[in-house]
Order: C-alpha cells, then structure tokens, then sequence
C-alpha cells in the first residue's frame, strides 16, 4: 500500500465502515420503493368538439372535501400528470379562458398505480364580453431637447 502525505490510498469503499454501507444499500432501496408505489394521474385536455388537445388549461387536483393540493397548466399537447400525494378520493376542476369550468368525476387511490385518463371540455365555448381599450395621448418631450429646439 502507498502513502500519501500521511495518509493510505485505498480504494473508496474501505473508508466505509459496514454499518454505513448497510445505511446506504437500506436507504437506497426505501427510496426505489417509494417510488415503485407512487400514485400517479396523468392525461390529456381535449376540445370535445374538434378533439385537439387544449394548451394553457388550468387543473385542479381536488381531495374528497373538495380542497385544491395541487395545480398545474397542460402542456403544449394537453397533457399533465400529478402525483398523488395521499391514498383517497380526488377529482380534478379544468377551466380554460373560453370554455366552461368542469369537474371531473372522482377517482378512487387505494392502492398504487398510474391511472391514465382523456378529459374533454365543452364545446360551448363562453363568449367573452368586449373590452375596449382607450388611450389618450401624452405629450412628452425631454427638456434638454426642448432646450435644444427639438
């Protein structure tokens, strides 16, 4: 074995005890089987009329009394995906500028599993009442180009 400036150069795993690489084999594998039964909901926002998937639709995840634990906006293909923090009942409030707002029926966790689902929203689109913007205009001129004849 080599010396190093006062110390042995052994390979990384004998500064290790036992005990520590044990903590880390049993830490490792608490965390691939909390992922292994993760709860997952994802899907899609379709228009129910044209069946393209909606951009920019507002979703609530929803607990059984109804409290908002999770939000998210769909993606450029109306997709989204939550993960279940809680076995439960949830459902999910979609709303997009245009559309009305729709709730989903409930959807039961009691165990672990992805649930893939394909959510239309109406194709009674609200109309928006019109805005009309007016601006008057303002005059302003920098002194220094007043002073100078501008």
């Amino acid at each position: 074995m080599q010396w190093r400036r006062g110390l042995r150069t052994l390979p990384l795993f004998y500064w290790y005890s036992n005990e520590m690489r044990l903590s880390v084999c049993v830490l490792t594998l608490g965390l691939l089987a909390h992922a292994a039964h993760a709860q997952v909901l994802a899907g899609t926002v379709l228009d129910s009329a044209s069946g393209k998937p909606i951009l920019g639709a507002r979703i609530l995840l929803l607990d059984s009394a109804g409290t908002a634990t999770k939000a998210l906006v769909t993606s450029s293909d109306g997709q989204f995906s939550f993960s279940i923090p809680h076995l439960g009942e949830y459902r999910l409030l979609i709303g997009r500028i245009g559309y009305p707002i729709s709730i989903s029926k409930p959807f039961l966790f009691s165990s672990a599993f992805t649930a893939r689902v394909s959510l239309s929203l109406s194709t009674n689109p609200i109309t928006l009442d019109t805005v009309t913007v007016v601006a008057k205009e303002i005059e302003r001129r920098l002194p220094y180009l007043v002073d100078a004849g501008f």
